[in-house]
């Protein structure tokens, strides 16, 4: 047995370890809004004649779940909300916000921005139209600032439910994301196909222990019997 064969078992061990890596973390998080699950993706490399590995996050949109709370938003169709950190601009597709001393923010206590900056709320009576336009007892606030990554590849994920953006921002026209108001968009995360692929890469992986344990003993046998008298 070669150890071309040992060393393609131990590559597709990594691939498979890297995978589950990625589907259990999936699973973690089915519960948390807005997340978006990642996939690893392999592409062939002629060069060492063994697969490449990236990962790339699936950006398609998650159920809506209503809550009928006034300051939750969700956004149907492509797009993202604006976050203020301390690091700076993120985005994020979690529309659970709150008004906390008079400001939009969210879950973590960060700005939600407008197109003017952070949002003042000072009014009983919030309504929210489809293209993010924010009216309080019957007044224009804001809009809330809505906008696009023309290349999902420039998003990095950065902690629960933010991106950071390597690469220009493009604008969202309401004929093709709606925000809806008192709802909060849920993970695009399939619990049932997350377990599947877990199963999948548990048998695989031990199918191919299996053949690597063959193949090392085949080593051992070749090694220490082959050309004795």
């Amino acid at each position: 047995m070669s150890l071309f064969g040992m060393l393609m078992a131990a590559r597709t061990l990594t691939a498979l370890s890297r995978r589950g890596s990625v589907t259990q973390n999936n699973l973690a998080n089915q519960s948390t809004q807005g997340f978006k699950f990642d996939r690893i993706i392999a592409a062939f490399d002629p060069a060492s004649g063994a697969p490449t590995l990236s990962r790339a996050t699936d950006m398609g949109q998650g159920e809506l779940l209503r809550t009928d709370n006034p300051f939750d938003m969700a956004l149907q169709g492509p797009g993202f909300f604006v976050i203020e950190t301390p690091n700076g601009e993120r985005l994020t597709r979690n529309g659970g916000f709150q008004v906390l001393n008079g400001k939009l923010v969210d879950d973590a206590q960060r700005p939600v921005l407008g197109e003017n900056g952070s949002i003042s709320i000072d009014g009983t009576d919030v309504v929210l139209h489809a293209d993010g336009t924010i009216m309080v007892d019957g007044k224009y606030v804001d809009r809330i600032r809505i906008v696009s990554a023309p290349n999902n590849a420039d998003l990095v994920k950065e902690g629960i439910g933010l991106f950071q953006i390597n690469g220009p921002l493009g604008s969202v026209s309401v004929a093709e994301t709606q925000l809806v108001q008192g709802h909060v968009e849920e993970s695009n995360m399939n619990a049932m196909a997350g377990i599947g692929d877990m199963i999948d890469i548990q048998r695989n992986f031990a199918l191919t222990m299996g053949a690597l344990r063959t193949m090392d003993s085949m080593l051992e046998t070749v090694t220490n019997q082959v050309g004795r008298p």
